[in-house]
């Protein structure tokens, strides 16, 4: 069983695999079984490692880029289609990843697009209250109470920058 597990996990973390490997090494009595494993563990030590796979790009990741394209072009109407496109994709354990991706995405784009921020504060927001409120325990929901300030204050921010940036803007004109 954990030759089983050393060599499932060989592949992606070799530290990992070659303690496993000594481990068992460690726990076997049968002396043909020992040097069954040791010769194993020489082989794995002396084969290169396998090249790593190149990052995959997620649904996710490509849904929160074209969901920062549409509020910062202002097309609100297509953001909020892609976004329930998104809800309905990733359930409720995802959820909450949904909302942190678009929580660093608004963070991203706060200074330069804060309308647009604010929006993805919203949604953030709303979504943080929702999981706060589905808590078990009191301690559980103080918790997760606090990511809600810290998005409002966010929000505040962001609604503070852009009512000044559009003050600036009406005063040049």
């Amino acid at each position: 069983m954990i030759e089983d597990a050393a060599d499932d996990i060989a592949a992606t973390n070799r530290p990992v695999a070659e303690w496993l490997y000594q481990k068992l090494i460690e726990r076997v009595f049968n002396v043909r079984e020992t040097a069954r494993l040791r010769e194993k563990l020489e082989k794995f030590r002396n084969s290169p490692p396998a090249a790593a796979p190149p990052p995959v790009k997620t649904a996710l990741s490509e849904g929160i880029k074209r969901l920062e394209d549409l509020a910062i072009a202002g097309q609100i109407a297509g953001a909020l289609t892609e976004l329930n496109r998104l809800k309905k994709s990733h359930k409720d354990d995802a959820r909450l990843s949904l909302a942190s991706s678009c929580e660093k995405a608004a963070d991203r784009i706060a200074f330069q697009h804060p309308e647009a921020a604010c929006w993805f504060y919203r949604f953030v927001l709303d979504e943080y209250q929702s999981f706060a409120s589905s808590a078990e325990t009191a301690y559980e929901a103080n918790a997760r109470s606090g990511w809600s300030g810290i998005v409002e204050n966010k929000l505040r921010r962001s609604e503070a920058h852009d009512g000044a940036r559009k003050t600036r803007s009406q005063t040049r004109e």
